[in-house]
């Protein structure tokens, strides 16, 4: 529900996070001031209001939502009922907007660099981006072990997955609470962890069938006790298919 002064009649869109994008999911109109969405999801998510090309990004599950303030001072509102929103905005606010501030300064001199070809700095700049991004990372991972009870350190930790360390994210993995078993993105990072761990050097290798030139079919047993070189391939690469 929405409380928000000095608008009546405006459309109201609710848009979700898919494939990087933000998607209209719904959408509703302002009367005297007030608005509301209901519906039920699987798990907590990231989303937008959007009022006039005024956004406003929070991440709620189920819970009975209150919105609350003046149109005028909109994306600054009250935002009631939901605790994963409170820990957003303090994991927004602590360590992902101060990260993404520094970057766009960085990129900003990026630019400059680039339009000088000035290649020392250029370099020294793109170590920068790396000491911040991993940064930002250690610092995710040190949210994640010291709110390990809470829905956003599992979402984190699916987030961030890939650019984990092997160890870290088993680590990581094991410090949540049990109560987050609950959730589809716990059991999709258990379901993560078992293909690593059957992808890790040393074990065998997945079965494939693939025929050679011959039209003779292969699989790994074929070649039991010799070195066997992979190459794979993209359909759109030239080289490759050539």
């Amino acid at each position: 529900m929405g409380y928000l002064t000095g608008l009546d009649q405006q459309k109201v869109y609710l848009k979700e996070l898919e494939s990087g994008q933000y998607i209209t999911i719904d959408s509703t109109v302002i009367l005297e001031g007030k608005f509301f969405f209901s519906g039920k999801i699987a798990e907590p998510e990231i989303f937008i209001i959007s009022i006039e090309q005024k956004q406003l990004q929070l991440m709620i599950g189920n819970e009975n939502v209150v919105i609350k303030g003046d149109w005028n001072l909109f994306p600054k509102v009250s935002i009631s009922g939901s605790e994963i929103n409170k820990e957003w905005v303090v994991y927004n606010n602590t360590i992902l907007i101060p990260a993404r501030t520094s970057l766009i300064k960085l990129f900003g001199e990026m630019k400059t660099a680039n339009e000088n070809n000035d290649t020392l700095l250029i370099n020294i700049l793109h170590k920068e981006n790396d000491s911040i991004y991993l940064s930002q990372l250690q610092e995710t991972k040190n949210y994640i072990l010291q709110h390990n009870n809470t829905y956003l350190a599992l979402s984190l930790l699916d987030y961030y997955w890939k650019s984990f360390k092997t160890q870290d994210k088993v680590s990581l993995f094991k410090s949540l609470n049990k109560g987050l078993q609950r959730y589809p993105s716990y059991k999709k990072l258990v379901e993560n962890i078992k293909i690593e761990n059957d992808l890790a050097i040393n074990k065998v290798a997945p079965f494939v069938e693939v025929k050679n030139e011959k039209n003779e079919i292969l699989t790994p047993a074929s070649f039991r006790g010799k070195l066997l070189l992979i190459n794979f391939c993209a359909s759109w690469c030239g080289p490759c298919r050539a």
